[in-house]
């Protein structure tokens, strides 16, 4: 009786302990889809100010520095570049100067198209649709100025429509302005202002984040004080640009726009 109880104790003693834990189960290596780096340091830094210059005068004289030095940051894609916006210039010229100009075309445009041409030719969102066919064919490396291009769509299209909040006959008064009917306006509005933004979902930029934001940002506010510093009505008032309008209409507007400018690439589409 002894001896079964001492080789039972002998044969627990040399049994492994139940409070031994087992060793943690190795996690599989999953590797991670390669995805296109944010720039970042000091390069983002001087990316980030010639792409401000770049994109907020690209039809003024000014424009002539930045558009030499950008193609040096294209990853020796300048004569892509340099070729897109040469296409883009020809027809735009070729609609604006030639063909809205034509005696066979003209008597059945309204009669303010002077004032239509005028906006379109100083507008923000001429702008936008320009850097935003430059920078989609030449995708990846103006990847950063589709990125703020993309803000700056979503920006300008809230911000429009924002304005309605404060005066409701904004709209309205601009299609007068231009000579348009409500329903040819709200089409064109619909095309100017939408269609940049749907692009931007339907092929979203490979990144967004804060220099994309800050960029479009400040890219605006370059723009808004190149059209009305030493204006009769005064700093960031648009009147001359677009129609007369209430200050607090433009402040409005002003407003909405960097709010979206700096809050976007937080909650905006990027590709997966």
């Amino acid at each position: 009786m002894t001896g079964r109880r001492a080789h039972s104790r002998g044969a627990r003693s040399r049994s492994p302990s139940r409070r031994t834990k087992s060793a943690p189960k190795a996690k599989p290596h999953v590797a991670k889809a390669p995805t296109t780096p944010s720039p970042s340091s000091w390069l983002q830094i001087v990316e980030l100010a010639l792409y401000v210059l770049v994109f907020s005068q690209t039809f003024s004289p000014s424009f002539l520095i930045p558009s030499v030095v950008l193609p040096l940051l294209t990853s020796g894609s300048w004569p892509l570049l340099l070729s897109s916006v040469s296409f883009y210039m020809f027809f735009e010229r070729l609609i604006l100067q030639h063909l809205l100009e034509s005696p066979s075309i003209l008597y059945l445009l309204p009669p303010r198209t002077h004032q239509l041409k005028s906006m379109y030719a100083n507008g923000f969102t001429r702008l936008i649709i320009f850097w935003q066919i430059v920078s989609s064919l030449n995708r990846p490396p103006l990847e950063s100025i589709y990125s703020i291009v993309t803000v700056s769509s979503f920006a300008a299209l809230m911000s429009f429509h924002a304005v309605l909040l404060v005066d409701s006959k904004a709209h309205t008064r601009l299609a007068y302005h231009v000579g348009c009917p409500p329903i040819i306006f709200s089409i064109g509005n619909i095309l100017v202002h939408g269609l940049p933004c749907l692009i931007g979902v339907m092929y979203p930029p490979e990144y967004l984040d804060f220099y994309s934001g800050l960029a479009a940002s400040l890219s605006q506010i370059l723009w808004g004080l190149s059209q009305t510093l030493g204006t009769d009505a005064g700093v960031f008032v648009l009147d001359e640009v677009y129609t007369k309008c209430p200050k607090r209409t433009w402040w409005a507007l002003w407003i909405v726009a960097q709010v979206v400018n700096l809050s976007y690439p937080f909650w905006g589409v990027v590709a997966k």
